[in-house]
């Protein structure tokens, strides 16, 4: 019976000192662990990212952030980002999407945050690259070139789900509504609302 109560006391020690939030695993320290732990690193993934920016280094150069590989552990996280134009009460506006699949075979997705702009008759050009690499964050980032005036922006979501768009500089907690509309004026300076 002394020897039972001891596993006890042992098993409870050690899963008290797994990192966990709410009763679930906290994938910040697995993060962290995979980043400091070289064995747990997919150098395969590392190597194809390699290729890839290389091949592709002028391509990448639009977005506001320089893209680098850099090693990761391996993951399964699929993550989407798309684009709509649509009208509503005689203005153009267009919708860029972030977000996830619950897995790789899913036909359901989640929109972590979206960024809308009113384009109307103006000349657009957009570009988005949503990054898979920093799971279990989302990342994305893109240029939304308008012939007035041109925007960069970054996205970012935690795995606690707080997220954020930062639009010219211009910060966005999206605890406050997951739709960014920007309002492009004539003089470089932009106006906003977020739902």
């Amino acid at each position: 019976m002394k020897k039972n109560r001891l596993i006890l006391l042992n098993l409870s020690l050690f899963l008290m000192l797994i990192p966990s939030v709410n009763g679930q695993v906290d994938t910040n320290q697995l993060t962290k662990d995979s980043l400091t732990n070289e064995a747990g690193w997919d150098l395969k993934l590392y190597q194809q990212d390699l290729e890839t920016y290389d091949k592709f280094k002028t391509e990448l150069a639009v977005y506001p952030l320089t893209l680098s590989a850099f090693p990761v552990k391996n993951y399964d996280y699929a993550v989407l980002s798309t684009s709509a134009t649509f009208d509503e009460n005689r203005h153009t506006y267009i919708r860029l999407n972030i977000g996830d699949y619950p897995d790789f075979n899913s036909d359901s997705s989640r929109i972590a945050g979206s960024l809308i702009f009113q384009i109307d008759e103006l000349k657009t050009n957009e570009n988005t690259f949503v990054q898979s690499r920093n799971w279990p964050y989302l990342t994305a980032q893109g240029t939304f070139q308008v012939d007035i005036h041109p925007f960069d922006w970054v996205f970012l979501e935690t795995p606690d789900k707080n997220a954020y768009f930062m639009v010219n500089m211009k910060l966005f907690d999206l605890k406050q509504g997951k739709q960014v509309v920007i309002f492009p004026n004539p003089d470089g300076s932009f106006t906003y609302k977020q739902y």
